[in-house]
Order: structure tokens, then sequence, then C-alpha cells
């Protein structure tokens, strides 16, 4: 690619960002209706009053990101479709907040087909509900009744292809939550309530800014000092719990010795270490049912 269409491409994704901070978009809905794998209602905050977002893409994202048109070419094929239309981002007509930006449109004889692309580790029965909340949040901005979701799982590898129904309680239940949201805390002057997420933390920092003095401290009322007592217990807790971990560690690299990791009907331990990395690391699966 050249550097000018790198730039074109860049200033692109700028545009969208923006667009997009002035709403709720498909992948907001988990966070908005609590079944998010990550985020918070503060990194929602921090996103659409502030232009801060939360954390950079991880590696999974960028591989799901880079496999995309792959799997929307193999849901072209597995549909019968006889085409495929780029998707632009669209909007509510009605509720200008509710936004999104589908991955594609699959065209049919009997029309057009929105479709979600992912990539996952391993095949579901049913998709997550995190995938859910998006592919619902579309069909309500495009007013449709069915919404396609393909998937493509690297360990087993398999390709999926999942058909979701339009669920108008449901529906009615997110673009509440999500118009409360928006009332509230975007163009409102509340704040989410205070979680123990890293982003509130950082939200709350945005919110009062350094100390007007280096110095300056203000007198704690009883309850203020009973936190501050508290977070220091935790804090003494937390040290003589990791120094106990530490230790039962050591005690397992010794049992492991020469072994790649203890193994039991209900799971297993491996030590990964090599020469540059003798300390290495030690992971414990266990089987759910025998927690």
């Amino acid at each position: 690619m050249s550097d000018l269409h790198a730039l074109e491409d860049a200033l692109a994704r700028e545009e969208w960002l923006a667009w997009r901070r002035h709403g709720l978009g498909g992948s907001d809905m988990a966070i908005i209706m609590g079944c998010a794998r990550w985020g918070s209602l503060w990194t929602l905050w921090l996103d659409k009053r502030k232009g801060l977002t939360s954390r950079a893409d991880t590696g999974a994202q960028m591989t799901g990101k880079l496999l995309e048109e792959a799997v929307i070419q193999w849901a072209v094929v597995e549909t019968g479709a006889v085409g495929r239309m780029k998707a632009e981002p669209m909007q509510h007509s009605d509720h200008e907040w509710m936004r999104g930006t589908p991955d594609a449109w699959l065209m049919g004889r009997d029309g057009s087909t929105g479709l979600e692309a992912k990539v996952a580790e391993w095949p579901w029965e049913t998709p997550p509900d995190y995938y859910l909340a998006q592919c619902r949040w579309y069909m309500a901005i495009a007013d449709v009744d069915e919404w396609l979701l393909a998937a493509f799982f690297r360990k087993a590898p398999a390709w999926k292809l999942y058909r979701i129904e339009r669920d108008l309680e449901l529906e009615a239940e997110m673009i509440g939550a999500a118009g409360e949201f928006w009332s509230r805390y975007v163009i409102g002057n509340e704040i989410p309530p205070i979680d123990d997420s890293a982003a509130a933390g950082k939200g709350l920092g945005v919110i009062h800014g350094p100390p007007a003095e280096r110095d300056l401290f203000k007198v704690a009322t009883e309850n203020e000092e009973l936190m501050v007592r508290t977070y220091a217990d935790f804090g003494s807790a937390i040290d003589t719990l990791e120094a106990e971990r530490a230790l039962m560690g050591n005690h397992l690299r010794d049992a492991i010795g020469k072994n790649s990791g203890l193994r039991w009907t209900g799971g297993r331990c491996r030590w990964s270490r090599s020469d540059k990395q003798p300390r290495g690391r030690l992971t414990v699966r266990i089987d759910e049912e025998e927690r």
C-alpha cells in the first residue's frame, strides 16, 4: 500500500471514529447490557464524553480484523448469495444516537441480509451474548427480521453460520437501556456508578484532575477514614496471599521436576520454562465440574 493510500485510510478511519463517538454502536451494546468480555460503563463514558479510547486492539482482535474478509467470502458461498455489498455506517430513523456499521450485506434473490463476521478459538453451540447483542442492535437500526453471523474457529478449525431472528421484546429492553445511558451519561451531567474497573479510576482522574496544591489534604470523614483503613488492609492481605502463592508455586516446580507438569482426573498443571527463562510460568486448568 502506498503512503498516500495509507494516509487516506487513516483519515477515513478517524472520520468514522468521530461519527461513531456521537452515538452507540453495535459493539457498545454488550457493555450496556452487562454481557461484555471487557469494558464497563466508564469505558463508554470516556469514549463518548471525552473521546478517549480505552485500549488498543489485542492480538486476537487484530487477527479477527485480518480474517474478516475471508469469513465474509465463505458466507457468500455458504448461503448461495448472488453477491455482497459493502456495508456503510447506518443510523436509526428516530434515534440518531443508534448507530452501527455491519460487516457486509449479502445479496440474495429475495433481498439482502446483514452479516457479522467473527473469528474465535472454539465453536459455539449458540453465539455468545456479546455478539448477539451486536446483531440485535443492527436489526433494530435497519428494521429487519433476521441477521447472519458467520464465524471461523481457529483451533477446530471449522466454519459455522448462525441465523439470528429478531426479538422485539429484547430489542425494546436494549433500546431503553441504551437510551438511558445516552441521556444520563452522555447528554446529561451524571457519571456512571463507581465500579472496580481501571476505566473508572481513569475517568475519576479526568474529572477531578491534578490537585491544586501538592500537599493539599482534605480532612477525612469517619466513613472516609474507614474506607482508607479497609483499602490498606486489602493491600496487606493481597501481599500475604501473593507470598503464599509464590511459595506454593515453587513447591509445585519442585514436585514437577524434569516433567512438563502434573495431571489428575480433573485437570492439569503445566510448568512452561526454557534455558533463557528458567523460572517460567505455571498454568493450571481445572475442569468446571471439578471446581
